[in-house]
């Protein structure tokens, strides 16, 4: 007597955009503009609002079965833990209220008006590189004299120079190196 066993097929795994997140679940919609609440599949996937998803149907709802690869991520970190909340974004729009008064230094850690978010920690970030994300401090730093240069306190500092010259075009202003020298002292735990 022989048996033989044909092995069950697999469901397909259908295509879906992560658009509400909530913990454990998630809002997913299909291609046909289907909304569906889907749980991911294990504790290791986590899912964020903006993630392409491919899942399978399960009675009323559904499980991710995995993400498709993010083009960009945004998240928080601060000294305790990271956490991710947006995916594959295609523009960020900043706001700052201009009353009480307009603040370029909160407009620097504010780099969102979220449940939970009142500024983000740029924790994750080495101090020797902070120079690199500030536009117009970055093209500077190629004039230092040392590799390792903080824009701090070196002599032949190229930023340094970019300040005393902030008059001229391409200049630094005092106010932007100040932020510049408050972020560097926090990255370091000196401020």
């Amino acid at each position: 007597m022989s048996s033989s066993r044909r092995a069950a097929p697999q469901a397909t795994l259908r295509e879906g955009l992560v658009v509400s997140a909530h913990g454990r679940h998630c809002v997913v919609e299909t291609p046909e503009g289907e909304r569906v609440i889907c749980h991911p599949r294990g504790k290791r996937l986590t899912v964020v609002v903006g993630d392409r998803v491919r899942w399978l149907p399960s009675q009323d709802e559904g499980v991710i079965e995995r993400i498709d690869e993010r083009r960009n991520l945004l998240y928080r970190q601060d000294e305790v833990r990271t956490k991710s909340f947006a995916a594959n974004l295609d523009q960020v729009l900043i706001l700052v209220a201009a009353e009480p008064e307009f603040s370029e230094h909160q407009l620097a850690r504010a780099l969102i008006d979220s449940p939970g978010f009142q500024e983000f920690g740029l924790h994750h970030i080495d101090p020797m590189q902070l120079a690199a994300y500030m536009p117009d401090i970055k093209p500077h730093v190629a004039e230092c004299r040392f590799y390792n240069c903080t824009h701090l306190h070196e002599p032949g500092c190229g930023v340094m120079a970019a300040v005393e010259s902030a008059t001229g075009a391409g200049g630094i202003s005092a106010h932007r190196y100040k932020i510049y020298s408050d972020l560097f002292a926090e990255l370091t735990g000196g401020g």
